[in-house]
């Protein structure tokens, strides 16, 4: 289990006003950074539950306790479950992309905590994963509906690093009308691999980020004109 922590906005004008904006609707810092006291806090003679069990409760519900021979399957996936992380460049989304200033900016996107579960069956590692994320309403940004891409990608890191699997989604985030910014969680329950022959894993990684280029089509190329042509007159 890894938990990965919201990371500060690029560019110290975006941070003011962002900064602001959560201040104004009210959010504390430490629920912004997912360490709410008040939600930790636990009663006298209580022992207060680990972030990361907080964390993997808050997206995967609680079983039944399994047979012994499942329990040791369980214990088998989970030792050898790839790590979660955030792709490096990809924590923080803006809308539009690359606003001129923080003025054009309508709303941003940051990633906060993640967990991940694992199962292997018939040779194949299956990953649950969870992700909680954030959308602040920026100076130019409103009430409405937010398209929030993201990618799953599973990486065999080394010296040549390979992509094993990559998967997308998009999530619809509402921002109601006054509100400053919102939560948003999402999991993708199936990210699927075969595991390699000698069963290691360990090099495995499990990256997220937002990626803004999603599945769109890439642009078509221009075919450049053959030597000694002239180009086409126009109509």
């Amino acid at each position: 289990m890894r938990i990965a922590k919201f990371e500060p906005c690029r560019g110290a004008a975006v941070l003011a006003v962002l900064a602001l904006a959560s201040l104004a609707a009210g959010c504390s810092t430490d629920r912004f950074l997912g360490t709410d006291s008040s939600a930790s806090a636990s009663t006298p003679g209580q022992s207060s539950p680990s972030t990361t069990s907080q964390v993997k409760d808050m997206f995967f519900p609680r079983q039944s306790t399994p047979a012994p021979g499942q329990q040791q399957a369980s214990t088998a996936a989970e030792s050898a479950c790839p790590i979660v992380d955030v792709r490096q460049g990809a924590s923080t989304l803006t809308v539009p992309p690359g606003s001129a200033d923080a003025f054009s900016l309508r709303y941003q996107g940051t990633l906060g905590q993640l967990a991940r579960e694992c199962f292997t069956s018939n040779g194949t590692m299956r990953i649950k994963v969870g992700i909680e994320g954030r959308v602040l309403v920026g100076p130019a940004g409103g009430p409405g509906q937010v398209e929030v891409p993201l990618r799953y990608a599973v990486v065999k890191e080394g010296p040549e690093p390979k992509t094993v699997v990559s998967k997308f989604s998009r999530v619809s985030v509402t921002i109601p009308d006054g509100q400053q910014n919102v939560v948003f969680t999402h999991v993708d329950n199936d990210i699927a691999f075969p595991i390699p022959p000698d069963g290691d894993t360990d090099s495995y990684v499990v990256y997220v980020g937002f990626d803004p280029v999603g599945d769109k089509p890439a642009p078509a190329a221009k075919r450049s004109p053959k030597p000694g042509s002239s180009p086409p007159r126009p109509r």
